[in-house]
């Protein structure tokens, strides 16, 4: 049987009387190392700016306390019951607090390096741009928990409860989430370089712009729900598609989509050019196309040429607007070196004088992808020949490069 704990009650009676009394006491009585405030009654209590390092708070209750901005370094927290307690700027470094619940509490900007928080409740908790840099957060659960701007690089994770966390421009280099539930989290603008991925379940996760490498340890990643048959493969984006062939009844159509309906469009549609897009974009969904605008700003940066060969390589052909040539034509010159699909360009002209970029002659010479180029005045007008100027052609090269 467990002995229920008990503080010491001087330790007790200086702490109830507030941050300046406690911090002046502890001034005084530097002989005291670790105060003893384990199994204290303390919820609500008001503690911000106390000098609380070293204390032994074990088993206290702590539920809804004002800390913000105290000092808890080395702290025994072990078993505490911090509920909805207010942690801002709290420096918790090196402090133990495993089992601690501390679920929905906020712990904003809060220092946790080094700290344990082995099997801690933080479920639903805000822990936004907080440090956690080598935490132990073993089996700890953080489903539902806002951890966004965190820094959570060389913590442990492993077998952590993280379903439906957030986690938007957070660190996780080098930390350690084998076999961590990971199933409907968000991940944005999260760097996971060299971190141990393996065996995590990753059931309906969301995951937008991630930096991986080849230090990362992506093995065995379960794609499939607890009461699923359990499938798990290695390599975290191809474990997402994956989870689309198995939970996506509708990847055939999707596929279909996207070798034979994608458009993509090419050009630099300033406002007062609206309406040609908006033409472009209303004939081909009259034909059961799919229009993919790729909006052309600054075409020399290597992530633009990355996102257009990739755009280009699903299209079933390119509509190219040539209107803005030197932000164009270099980009397409380069693209057509490596992709089939044909290229139909668009160069608006108010003139018959006007003639088009003297390059795409020199294109279509070199490159039989590249089409006749269609001059219009107006967006009315380019809607009114789409059919016959602009899809026919492209069709007809269709046709040939299947023979």
């Amino acid at each position: 049987m467990e002995v229920a704990r008990m503080a010491n009650c001087q330790h007790l009676d200086f702490m109830t009387q507030g941050s300046k009394i406690w911090n002046r006491w502890r001034e005084q009585a530097r002989n005291v190392e670790e105060p003893d405030l384990s199994g204290a009654e303390l919820s609500g209590i008001d503690l911000r700016n106390a000098d609380l390092h070293g204390v032994n708070f074990m088993e206290a209750n702590l539920r809804g306390a004002k800390l913000s901005w105290s000092n808890l370094y080395q702290a025994n927290l072990r078993k505490a019951d911090l509920r909805y307690a207010k942690l801002r700027e709290t420096d918790f470094s090196q402090a133990n607090l495993a089992w601690a619940n501390l679920q929905d509490s906020t712990l904003r900007q809060t220092c946790l390096k080094g700290a344990n928080l082995s099997w801690s409740n933080l479920k639903e908790a805000t822990l936004r741009e907080v440090n956690l840099q080598g935490a132990r957060l073993q089996n700890a659960d953080l489903r539902s928990a806002n951890l966004r701007d965190s820094d959570l690089s060389h913590a442990s994770l492993k077998e952590a409860y993280l379903s439906n966390a957030d986690f938007i421009n957070v660190d996780f280099k080098g930390a350690n989430l084998q076999e961590a539930d990971l199933r409907g989290a968000h991940f944005l603008k999260v760097s996971l370089k060299g971190t141990n991925l393996s065996g995590c379940r990753i059931y309906g996760i969301a995951v937008w712009d991630i930096d991986l490498n080849e230090a990362t340890n992506q093995q065995n990643l379960v794609v499939t729900d607890w009461d699923e048959p359990s499938v798990s493969l290695d390599n975290f984006h191809i474990a997402q598609f994956m989870y689309l062939l198995l939970h996506t009844p509708q990847i055939t159509q999707i596929f279909e989509a996207v070798t034979s309906r994608f458009v993509l469009i090419i050009g630099h549609f300033t406002p007062e050019r609206n309406p040609v897009l908006e033409a472009l974009r209303a004939e081909l969904r009259k034909h059961q196309y799919i229009p993919l605008l790729l909006d052309i700003q600054k075409p020399d940066a290597a992530p633009f040429m990355d996102m257009l060969s990739i755009l280009a390589h699903i299209s079933r052909f390119m509509l190219v607007d040539v209107t803005a040539p030197r932000l164009i034509l270099e980009s397409v010159e380069n693209l057509i070196q490596h992709t089939t699909a044909p290229l139909q360009p668009l160069f608006l002209s108010a003139t018959p004088e006007e003639q088009e970029p003297p390059m795409l002659a020199s294109l279509r010479a070199q490159y039989p992808t590249v089409l006749k180029t269609y001059r219009y005045a107006a967006h009315e007008q380019l809607s009114n020949e789409f059919d016959s100027h602009i899809l026919s052609p492209v069709r007809r090269k269709l046709t040939l490069k299947m023979l």
